[in-house]
């Protein structure tokens, strides 16, 4: 489908998820009415902009009252939770229409790393399915119950798949993967280095053909790292629990492809629409989902959209330059500004340094983690001294060594601790 008809595509489907949240959801209804807006007045993509966003905050507050729509029943949808990594889980509930074009999706995300529904693949999550909760689903048709068993799958859908969980033991992932044999993984990129480090301690490799990342900010460094670790070809993806996947990067491996025909996207710099190629804000309206809509949530990533260009792997779904991570996530300058994960992560991996974490537990105070092959006079020294030159000469360092086994399957390399107004 060429861009105009992506276009039109998009704007019917806006048209018909608005109308029916105000029509039907309290929340939007009430929403709308104080703003003197009627679904008539939003014609599609460019008029949202008069809708007001939401927040994460606005869901915890109207859920499950005023966001669900009427008659949503139990046996009808599936319930996800949030992992609550940076705050507490958050419900979402899917209805079997939007469970359907999440599977189309993942068959999407197959094609565009050039791996077969009939390929061998793993997926090693948070626990088990990552952040889902309990999965309930009318189960009339045939191919909903074919397709339930995945239904908690961040990214990968295969005939053949098996999941593993982060609290098992490295070891015990590693037999599993040599027994399985996979020809695509879906993992969080620190959690697949460490592995592919563990394995290149102890004198063994793995190949995987394919790894897909997500649920971090996927450095260059890192990035190298792995597809020398694994002799393997590397995509990153974008997704959150809120949504399912959101995009892909294809086989040129220039940017993330997002999912225009199931998500309306907006890139905001100051509350205005931003200029390809500029930072901002990510905003998503998934056009399906008619349980529980989600119209303008701001997801917290902070982005840099691509000029609309084609590429050369023949899609024309709009891409992403780069994703900089969550500014919540990252750092908080003196004044209030924030720096997103990306540029501090890069930075600090330039050093050398991969696996620690930098938390910063108050406006002049953080603490580094380090393991103890990283502490030393030189390479201490470089790191101190550039978080000296971001937050100021007067701040607040804490070092502490971070053994092995103490480092969690599951944490954010930066992360900010404290609450601002």
């Amino acid at each position: 489908m060429d861009r105009k008809g992506l276009e039109e595509l998009q704007n019917k489907r806006i048209r018909r998820i608005v109308d029916h949240a105000y029509r039907n959801v309290p929340y939007y209804h009430d929403a709308f009415s104080a703003r003197r807006i009627t679904p008539e007045t939003i014609d599609g993509v460019k008029q949202l902009g008069r809708l007001p966003t939401l927040t994460r905050q606005m869901i915890e507050e109207n859920y499950p009252s005023r966001l669900l729509a009427p008659g949503v029943s139990a046996e009808r949808v599936v319930v996800r939770r949030t992992s609550g990594t940076t705050g507490r889980p958050m419900e979402i509930v899917w209805d079997s229409e939007y469970c359907d074009m999440m599977a189309a999706s993942r068959l999407m995300i197959m094609r565009s790393i050039g791996s077969s529904v009939f390929d061998r693949a793993v997926e090693i999550m948070y626990a088990g399915p990552l952040g889902a909760g309990p999965r309930r689903m009318n189960s009339r048709s045939r191919l909903r119950r074919i397709l339930i068993g995945p239904i908690s799958t961040p990214t990968l859908l295969t005939l053949r798949s098996k999941k593993l969980a982060f609290h098992e033991s490295i070891l015990e992932v590693e037999e599993a993967l040599r027994e399985f044999r996979p020809a695509a993984a879906n993992s969080r990129p620190s959690y697949l280095r460490r592995l592919g480090v563990h394995l290149q301690s102890e004198g063994r490799s793995l190949q995987i053909s394919k790894l897909v990342t997500g649920g971090e900010y996927l450095s260059d460094s890192v990035r190298k790292d792995l597809e020398g670790l694994f002799s393997s070809e590397v995509f990153d993806a974008l997704g959150a629990q809120e949504f399912g996947a959101l995009g892909m990067e294809c086989s040129e491996h220039a940017g993330i492809h997002l999912f225009s025909d199931c998500f309306a996207f907006e890139f905001l710099k100051d509350g205005e629409s931003a200029s390809a190629g500029e930072s901002a804000e990510l905003v998503v309206t998934s056009l399906f989902n008619e349980s529980m809509p989600l119209i303008r949530y701001r997801l917290g990533d902070t982005v840099v959209p691509e000029p609309e260009e084609e590429c050369a792997c023949g899609l024309s779904l709009p891409k992403l330059r780069e994703i900089s991570g969550r500014p919540d996530d990252g750092l908080q300058l003196p004044g209030g500004t924030r720096v997103p994960v990306g540029p501090v992560v890069d930075r600090i991996e330039e050093m050398g340094f991969r696996d620690y974490q930098l938390l910063q537990t108050g406006e002049k105070a953080v603490t580094v983690k380090l393991v103890e092959k990283q502490i030393g006079d030189e390479w201490t020294r470089r790191l101190l001294s550039y978080v000296r030159s971001v937050l100021g000469e007067d701040v607040q360092i804490k070092l502490e060594q971070w053994k092995e086994d103490e480092i969690p399957p599951k944490y954010r390399p930066v992360l900010r601790q404290f609450l601002t107004d």
